[in-house]
């Protein structure tokens, strides 16, 4: 697959991850860490179902592909909710992990540490 083509198919993947959120396909083993600790893809389809999100602005993605594997980096400006508490407007760097299943490309790992207002909600150390 050409570079090109990889950048444009790991931008897709982010956008419809962040259109319709409830959505999203987590593939078995799949990981999380936020700022209130790590989930385990039960856990993230719970926050998933409750995730309120508005005014959302992404950018600087860097994709890489390995074998089966896509990595993308990217900037996020969005304003959440997640856990009842509300995140910052400011933007932050995520990090999601996407495993490629038959034709489908399923969410397999994801990072996000954007700053909570008042503190994080306390699950992790």
């Amino acid at each position: 697959m050409k570079k090109k083509t990889v950048a444009a198919l790991g931008e897709r993947l982010v956008r419809q991850c962040f259109a319709d959120p409830a959505s999203i396909k987590l593939a078995k083993g799949f990981q999380s860490v936020h700022q209130d600790g790590a989930r385990n893809r039960e856990e993230e389809y719970a926050t998933l179902k409750q995730l309120g999100l508005r005014r959302l602005t992404l950018s600087d993605f860097k994709v890489t592909r390995r074998e089966n594997l896509l990595i993308v980096t990217y900037a996020a400006a969005v304003q959440e909710t997640i856990d009842g508490q509300e995140s910052t407007k400011a933007p932050a760097y995520r990090l999601s992990v996407f495993i490629e299943s038959g034709k489908d490309w399923l969410l397999l790992a994801h990072a996000n540490l954007i700053a909570m207002q008042g503190g994080a909600a306390g699950k992790a150390p």
